[in-house]
């Protein structure tokens, strides 16, 4: 507990738990990590963004915004195929993967 509860340990903590805790701090990174790990976050952000800009979208056309992201979520659980899901939708395939 005391490792997720950013305090210092009150017991010397296992070899594990010791290199997460290194892992974790960011100003132990080196350069090329901290530029890795913001350009994932930046990808992400973006990803997240253009997310939103196409459920925006959607609702435009009529799309009611609950049924969408249950569609989203079925077909991201392998539960339902994009082209059966943007059939019901009634949009294009394209049109169903941009917001995945």
């Amino acid at each position: 507990m005391e490792f997720f509860g950013n305090k210092p340990f009150t017991q010397q903590p296992e070899r594990a738990i010791s290199q997460a805790d290194q892992l974790l701090d960011y100003k132990s990174w080196s350069e090329e990590d901290r530029k890795m790990f913001s350009q994932l976050r930046m990808r992400e952000e973006q990803a997240l963004l253009a997310q939103d800009y196409a459920l925006e979208q959607a609702e435009e056309k009529g799309l009611e915004r609950g049924k969408l992201l249950a569609f989203l979520d079925l077909v991201r659980q392998h539960l339902l195929t994009v082209e059966v899901a943007s059939e019901q939708l009634g949009m294009s395939v394209a049109e169903f993967e941009a917001l995945l």
